[in-house]
């Protein structure tokens, strides 16, 4: 008897693994199941030459960091050469797809839709950012997968001009 009930599950393992894998796979393709590949939007601040008056190349910052330090200063991940911008003028942080915008006490402030920052504001596509002199567009872009490297190569944030 025991033999009997041996033999019929083993049977039934082989169909099981069949069944895991096939899982895993699909898992694999959704990019779900994958540690650290949690999927989350692509921003990008787009500086508003024409608007700005400034003398920038058109400049999109792709925010693939979770936080990423806007200011003057060299040690910033965004280095604005600006005389308006502060050594650390501001930071920008993901949060659950979320993008939040502080204002790191500037002394000219951080604009969002013309209003003053004060404390942590979010951010949505198409808000206007003024740092400094510059005029950013809050842009959204796909969708990428956080594993520690963006599939382009990119690990902080870019700028295309």
């Amino acid at each position: 008897m025991i033999n009997v009930l041996v033999i019929v599950v083993l049977r039934f393992i082989p169909l099981l693994l069949l069944f895991i894998f096939c899982l895993m796979l699909f898992g694999l393709v959704k990019g779900e199941l994958v540690p650290g590949k949690a999927r989350r939007p692509v921003y990008y601040l787009v500086v508003d030459r024409e608007q700005s008056g400034t003398e920038l190349p058109r400049r999109e910052i792709q925010l693939i960091e979770e936080t990423v330090t806007i200011g003057r200063s060299g040690d910033n991940q965004v280095v604005l050469p600006d005389p308006y911008v502060s050594g650390q003028h501001a930071r920008i942080e993901q949060k659950e797809g979320e993008l939040w915008l502080i204002d790191l006490g500037s002394t000219n402030g951080t604009f969002v839709n013309g209003k003053k920052v004060k404390g942590k504001v979010k951010l949505k596509p198409e808000d206007s950012v003024i740092i400094g002199g510059i005029l950013f567009k809050v842009e959204k872009g796909g969708e990428y997968a956080d594993s520690g490297s963006d599939p382009r190569g990119v690990s902080k944030a870019e700028e295309r001009r």
